[in-house]
C-alpha cells in the first residue's frame, strides 16, 4: 500500500489551499530571515519545500536557494513561480529520508509541518538530521510544525474548508497510543462529485522538538509559538523552533530511536 502522502499532494490539495501563497508566506519568510540571522548570498535549503512559496521569498531577498522535495507536482509549480518572480532556485527531487547533500548551507527551513508524516519515528527524526548535517558549522535550522498541545486540549473534531466552489469536510481522530493526527477528507466537487483522501501526522510536543534538535546535533535558540515571534505556550497554534550547528565538532546519533518511544509509532 502507498504511503498516504504520495496521493494526498497533489491538483485537489492545491486547490484547496490555493490562498497559500509566496504572497502570504511574508510574515514567515520575515521571521525565518531574523531567526536565521540570513543575509544576501547566504545559502539557504528549504526542505520538503512543496511548491516553492518560502523558497521564492527568500530568493527575492537575496539568498542563494536549494529547494528539496519528492514531489514532481509540486516542483513543477516551483519552477514556474520561480520563473514568474525572476528569481533562480535550485530544486532537487529527492526523499528527504535519503537526502545527502554536503555541508555547504549557512541555513535551512522545514515549513508548513512538513515533518511527522512517516509511520517510523526514525524516518521523522531524519528530515532533521539530515537537514542538520547539510548546515555548516555555525549553521541554522528553523522547523515551523503545528502545536500538538494545543490540538488534543482543543480538538476541532469536524472542520469545513471551501474548494472553488466546492466544500472538504474534514473529521480528524487523534490516536492517542502512537501520537498521530489520522484524518478523513471528502472532497465535495460542484459537480456533485466526491472524493475521499486521507492523512496521518505524528504531532509533536515543544520537548519532543528539542530531543531531535539536540539528537541531531543542534544547540536550540529559539522557540516561539507562532511567525510574529510570540513565546511558546501550550496554546500556541504552531511550534517554531530554531537552532543552531557548534562551530566545534561533536559526535551525532543518527541510528536508533528517540529516546522513549518504539521504533514504530
Amino acid at each position: 500500500m502507498a504511503e498516504w502522502w504520495t496521493e494526498f499532494f497533489d491538483s485537489d490539495y492545491l486547490r484547496i489551499y490555493r490562498k497559500r501563497d509566496a504572497r502570504s508566506a511574508g510574515p514567515e519568510a520575515a521571521l525565518v530571515r531574523k531567526v536565521l540571522a540570513l543575509r544576501r548570498n547566504h545559502r539557504v535549503l528549504d526542505v520538503c519545500c512543496g511548491y516553492g512559496r518560502h523558497a521564492i521569498l527568500l530568493a527575492e531577498a537575496g539568498m542563494r536557494v536549494t529547494g528539496v522535495d519528492i514531489n514532481p507536482l509540486f516542483l513543477r509549480r516551483a519552477r514556474a513561480a520561480a520563473k514568474r518572480a525572476g528569481v533562480e532556485i535550485a530544486l532537487i527531487q529527492s526523499d528527504v529520508r535519503s537526502m545527502e547533500l554536503k555541508p555547504i548551507f549557512d541555513a535551512a527551513v522545514n515549513m508548513f509541518t512538513s515533518i511527522g508524516y512517516f509511520e517510523l519515528e526514525e524516518d521523522n527524526f531524519q528530515v532533521v538530521a539530515r537537514a542538520a548535517a547539510a548546515l555548516k558549522p555555525g549553521g541554522r535550522l528553523l522547523v515551523d510544525t503545528i502545536n500538538r498541545d494545543r490540538i488534543v486540549r482543543s480538538p476541532q473534531w469536524q472542520q469545513w474548508m471551501p474548494m472553488g466552489r466546492g466544500v472538504v469536510v474534514e473529521t480528524p481522530a487523534f490516536d492517542w497510543n502512537k501520537g498521530r493526527l489520522n484524518s478523513r477528507r471528502i472532497l465535495v466537487f460542484p459537480d456533485g462529485r466526491r472524493r475521499e483522501t486521507r492523512f496521518s501526522l505524528r504531532l509533536y510536543t515543544l520537548a519532543e522538538m528539542v530531543v531531535m534538535f539536540e539528537r541531531a546535533g543542534l544547540d536550540v535558540t529559539h522557540a516561539f509559538g507562532d511567525f510574529a515571534g510570540t513565546p511558546y505556550t501550550v496554546d500556541s497554534p504552531r511550534i517554531v523552533i530554531a537552532g543552531r550547528k557548534p562551530l566545534a565538532r561533536r559526535k551525532v546519533s543518527t541510528a536508533g530511536t528517540m529516546p522513549g518511544r518504539a521504533g514504530r509509532t
